[in-house]
């Protein structure tokens, strides 16, 4: 219902006084010529004007809201379209939070947003009586951000929600139905019971082909549920908001009707390829050094299982004083100090496990790879000389010298690696052991501590 607003009050013509009582001007002139019968026949007198009037406002009694395309929405039809719809809306719980979709073309059909499954794993769906199943996804429209999963049994009292194609008018009063940051719920017990399940009004505020745009509150958590009209049909699915208050889209259910038309003729969706990054500290133990440095990675995610990444780094290493591994000179002796620069690069393929979902998912990790070093060390060691090639006898204390020297020693070389580790959120703690084929006994160790974004 529009309630006027000033130009409407504006226009309106209020009743000039002799539209309302015409009788007032000729009942004054009478009295007076009555109560003055001389004056009134020597010379008419002047008309009294008439008492001001002031105009009653009309002031419109309550009645049954109508959208602008002219379906009549009856009093309380909020509360109504919300009882019958609530067992029709499930919330969809994934590795990626919870979101809502409702039973629709079919009692084992839920329609819901592609974002909330794009990861394609196992999804648990509830149902307002608190019974769940699990749902696969057989039909995906990743352009209009929709879904349709199929679940393993009808929901015991759910309806299948009846929907409206056709185009909707700006002003159309709307209902939404989700759960909103719902997990809160789950870790605050005072907020227990609320936040799943939640209905807000609004109207729809503009259109186009690809969104309905409404002022309904949206929030995560609603996303894939509907967006329902004052009879209970299906008007959008509830995609995004943006950042700011009362604006939130819907994809208009026309798409949702098109991708059902898919189903049967997709193949079952498992998930898509999403990029990754890391940045970390990793740490290198040999029999000689420590490494430690910095390192970043970039790399692929498929299906949420299979991550390929690449790493580089650059470490620094020192070693306790001791017998060089670096210098062979002749004469050489206890190193006085040992430093090493190394750049670092690996390549591997890990799998990841899912342990656990929710608010930080929990993976473990297993993989095959290889690694790439160039060593740079530089050593200095103490040493002895001759003070002079005709200093005699050659081997005696007079004829010798204590001297430092510095050696340098670069050398390259490939690591098969087998990793393990674990992936709590985005922290990321991971071991492997590089083997070095020349020398067993000098194969290294080395733990990569660091997060993904």
């Amino acid at each position: 219902m529009r309630l006027p607003g000033r130009a409407d009050r504006d226009h309106r013509r209020l009743p000039r006084s002799w539209d309302v009582i015409p009788w007032v001007g000729t009942a004054g002139i009478l009295a007076s010529a009555l109560a003055c019968p001389r004056a009134a026949h020597a010379q008419p007198a002047a008309p009294t004007p008439p008492p001001p009037v002031v105009a009653a406002i009309a002031v419109p009694s309550a009645a049954p809201a109508v959208d602008e395309a002219g379906a009549q929405c009856h009093r309380g039809w909020a509360t109504d379209v919300y009882k019958a719809a609530r067992p029709s809306v499930v919330r969809i719980d994934s590795i990626e939070g919870e979101g809502a979709g409702f039973i629709a073309f079919a009692p084992t059909f839920v329609v819901t947003a592609f974002h909330v499954i794009a990861l394609g794993r196992p999804l648990t769906i509830t149902a307002s009586d608190g019974t769940r199943q699990r749902a696969s996804v057989v039909a995906i429209d990743a352009d209009h951000d929709l879904a349709v999963l199929e679940l393993e049994h009808p929901v015991a009292g759910a309806a299948v929600l009846r929907i409206q194609n056709q185009a909707v008018a700006v002003g159309t009063a709307v209902l939404a139905i989700g759960h909103p940051f719902a997990l809160a719920s789950k870790h605050e017990k005072k907020l227990s019971g609320l936040l799943a399940w939640t209905a807000t009004q609004g109207i729809v505020s503009d259109q186009n082909d690809e969104f309905l745009q409404v002022d309904a509150a949206i929030n995560p958590g609603n996303s894939g549920g509907p967006i329902l009209d004052c009879e209970g049909r299906v008007l959008g699915v509830v995609s995004q908001k943006a950042r700011a208050e009362a604006i939130g889209f819907a994809v208009p259910i026309r798409h949702a009707e098109t991708l059902a038309k898919a189903i049967g003729h997709q193949p079952a969706y498992e998930g898509h390829w999403t990029g990754d990054g890391f940045l970390g500290i990793p740490i290198q133990v040999d029999r000689s050094y420590t490494w430690v440095g910095v390192a970043a990675g970039v790399g692929g995610i498929a299906h949420d299982r299979w991550a390929t990444r690449l790493v580089g780094g650059l470490l620094w290493a020192t070693s306790t004083p001791g017998t060089s591994p670096v210098s062979s000179a002749p004469n050489s002796g206890p190193v006085l100090s040992s430093t090493g620069f190394r750049v670092l690069g690996e390549l591997d393929e890990t799998y990841r496990g899912l342990v656990s979902s929710g608010t930080f998912p929990v993976y473990l990790l297993a993989g095959l790879g290889v690694a790439a070093t160039y060593d740079h060390l530089s050593q200095t060691t103490l040493g002895q000389a001759s003070v002079s090639p005709t200093c005699a006898p050659a081997e005696s204390l007079a004829c010798e010298k204590i001297i430092a020297t510095t050696t340098h020693q670069s050398t390259g070389r490939v690591w098969p690696m087998a990793k393990v580790g674990i992936l709590l959120g985005p922290l990321e703690v991971t071991y492997a052991f590089q083997v070095n084929v020349d020398s067993f006994a000098d194969s290294e160790n080395r733990v990569l501590v660091g997060f993904n974004y």
